[in-house]
């Protein structure tokens, strides 16, 4: 029996709070943490943290109009059993439909949004009981699963490489059921899924070749509407080949 790669493992939560512009908001600080360090906002990594915690928000929230981050600013990471990584950031709708298919882009900022990020090894030892069972083909599961697996390949080492390396190639199961955590319900999805690698373009630009399955994942997302939070396990594992 396969066991997951405990350095590979990862949890990530995010506490996202979304609202609209305020010019004259204040920022609050609570408490002040054990070690703190203040980061570029212009680094990339910061944007796609921003990116995962907008999308999740849209989720929980059930927002149907699209967004997308504009500005990332006041970026601290801070140092404890893991880390933990804070940051407020603007965004705004992708397009605005005004008739004959056509796309109004560049809308001005419509949220102010602070994420925290909190990543550390995740325990596999855990026993949960089983969940219900779920169609594994719903496009929503599929989404799921590729946020999970971004946040996977974002922890690996890239050697200066796009991180996004892989796709989802396969969901193969789906469970989920309620469950109580801080004093609020939520629900708790897990998802068995395989992926595979993206097509290489110097070499196959047309991407007609399509390469084989190399990694089997399992994911847990348990997400609590009313408290705007989500938090998300991932682990995956190589297939060895002969």
């Amino acid at each position: 029996m396969r066991r997951f790669c405990i350095v590979a493992v990862i949890s990530c939560l995010f506490l996202t709070f979304c609202s609209g512009i305020d010019r004259n908001a204040a920022i609050v600080k609570n408490g002040n943490p054990i070690r703190q360090l203040i980061k570029n906002p212009n680094d990339q990594i910061y944007r796609v943290l921003a990116e995962e915690a907008l999308k999740i928000h849209q989720r929980l929230k059930g927002v149907n109009r699209p967004h997308h981050v504009v500005n990332v600013k006041n970026v601290t990471v801070q140092i404890n059993p893991g880390r933990t990584t804070k940051m407020h950031f603007t965004a705004a709708p992708n397009c605005v439909k005004v008739g004959n298919n056509r796309c109004r882009e560049n809308l001005p900022e419509d949220l102010l949004c602070f994420s925290e990020t909190w990543e550390t090894p995740w325990n596999i030892g855990v026993v949960i009981k089983p969940g219900k069972p779920q169609n594994p083909n719903d496009p929503l599961y599929r989404e799921m699963a590729t946020e999970a697996l971004d946040i996977y390949l974002r922890q690996k080492p890239s050697q200066r490489k796009p991180y996004r390396t892989h796709h989802v190639a396969q969901v193969e199961r789906v469970t989920t059921q309620t469950v109580t955590l801080h004093n609020a319900s939520g629900l708790l999805t897990r998802i068995s899924f395989s992926a595979a690698p993206n097509c290489a373009p110097q070499v196959d630009p047309l991407c007609k070749v399509i390469l084989p399955i190399d990694l089997t994942c399992a994911t847990e997302f348990v997400e609590q509407s009313s408290l705007d939070e989500a938090s998300i396990k991932v682990s995956c594992d190589r297939i060895a080949r002969n």
